[in-house]
């Protein structure tokens, strides 16, 4: 079915099957730049086939091809259970040889043919199981498509006036924004224990810093003292020693004299 609006198209599909009691089995899309579609394969109870096709040709299409496709299985549902039938008379043969078996070689014969035998009863039972749900639903493979040039009339109605554009995008912005700022809370409660311990380390290596930068100048002033009271020591002269007066010559001759 080529439709003029996919997604509404794929919208009404999805709630007339769950009108009908129906369910999807399998869905795929496809979206190109030249086509937009979609595939599914439907169960919808038998009884409510014929009105399920009725309601999917009122969806607005374009072009429209339907095919339809039955299967008789009566036949091999008969087959089926005369086949059961005989198995299980079978496997009530087996049960009473092993009742009645005296050597234990013939107990495990016995009961190695009676699992083959129960084998072949479960999937005799799982293949009836199976036509019973195919005859209650029926199938349908529905294919919903959108070609380029209805895409081209959606976009264009889409657009709409000046004003309706500038507020989508408006939304949009605020929309971004908003999901940005989320992120950014999310990202700063993550690093909060991280930002903590790095800020006490910073903290810490910082008043290092500023004390060894206090205790700097008075060690610079300490050395400079010092070393301008050596050079003082140094350059003093040495104490002169103190000078005896010497005896006046007059006296020295009276004494040579006497």
């Amino acid at each position: 079915m080529e439709v003029s609006d996919y997604g509404a198209a794929q919208t009404e599909v999805r709630n007339m099957v769950t009108l009908a009691g129906g369910y999807i089995i399998e869905f795929s899309e496809n979206m190109s730049e030249y086509e937009q579609g979609g595939t599914f394969i439907l169960k919808v109870p038998a009884a409510g086939f014929s009105p399920f096709l009725n309601n999917l040709e009122k969806i607005k299409h374009e072009k429209l091809q339907r095919s339809i496709q039955g299967q008789d299985v009566s036949e091999e549902y008969v087959d089926l259970e005369s086949r059961l039938k005989a198995k299980q008379m079978m496997e009530t043969q087996y049960i009473d040889f092993m009742k009645k078996a005296t050597k234990p070689a013939d107990l495990v014969q016995f009961a190695n043919q009676l699992g083959e035998i129960q084998e072949q009863i479960e999937q005799i039972k799982g293949r009836m199981r199976y036509i019973d749900q195919n005859v209650s639903f029926s199938t349908v493979e529905l294919r919903l498509y959108q070609t380029e040039k209805n895409l081209t009339l959606t976009q264009t109605n889409s657009e709409g006036p000046l004003g309706e554009r500038a507020s989508e995008a408006l939304k949009g912005s605020m929309k971004a924004l908003s999901v940005m700022f989320q992120w950014l809370v999310v990202v700063l409660a993550a690093a909060l224990p991280v930002l903590l311990v790095a800020g006490v380390v910073v903290a810490l290596v910082l008043w290092l810093r500023k004390s060894f930068k206090r205790r700097q100048p008075a060690h610079t002033e300490q050395a400079r003292l010092g070393g301008n009271r050596l050079p003082d020591r140094e350059s003093q002269p040495p104490e002169a020693a103190p000078v005896v007066p010497a005896a006046p010559e007059e006296e020295n001759t009276d004494k040579q004299n006497k």
